[in-house]
């Protein structure tokens, strides 16, 4: 048993560490706010939940978007030049919460800004942090670990 929970963890902490610098892409974005392009998703059920937090991780908002062709598009205007940071989940079911099996792993999918990667937990602040000046577009890729 203690083998089993052992080897599960281990393989959560590689599909939850891997690198995943090739995935991140910071643009720019020719219109005014910050845009968010979420890929990956495998399907259109539910929405994408997505909380952003000012650089001392302070929530400012909880956003709730629809999905379309298995990606997300958010758009946040009238946000103040600064360094912020988020996380997301896909809520799949809709009923608002980051769903877990019996040992805590996620069964839903999910991600941080600049593609932070997660060890048993969110990963550090400073690792999801990013500048925003007025206009930017952040690429990410979510992730399932089932």
């Amino acid at each position: 048993m203690i083998k089993n929970i052992f080897f599960l963890l281990l393989l959560v902490s590689v599909f939850a560490c891997g690198n995943r610098d090739g995935d991140i892409i910071i643009d720019d974005f020719e219109n005014d706010g910050l845009y968010i392009l979420i890929e990956g998703l495998r399907n259109d059920d539910g929405q994408i939940i997505l909380d952003l937090m000012d650089e001392n991780e302070n929530k400012i908002d909880t956003i709730y978007q629809t999905i379309s062709d298995k990606t997300c598009e958010i758009t946040i205007t009238d946000l103040p030049a600064g360094r912020y940071a988020f996380q997301y989940i896909h809520d799949e079911n809709l009923n608002k919460e980051f769903d877990a099996n019996g040992l805590g792993i996620p069964v839903e999918g999910y991600g941080y800004s600049r593609n932070a990667p997660g060890t048993f937990g969110p990963p550090d602040m400073e690792e999801m942090i990013f500048d925003y000046d007025g206009s930017l577009e952040m690429k990410c890729q979510i992730l399932y670990l089932f």
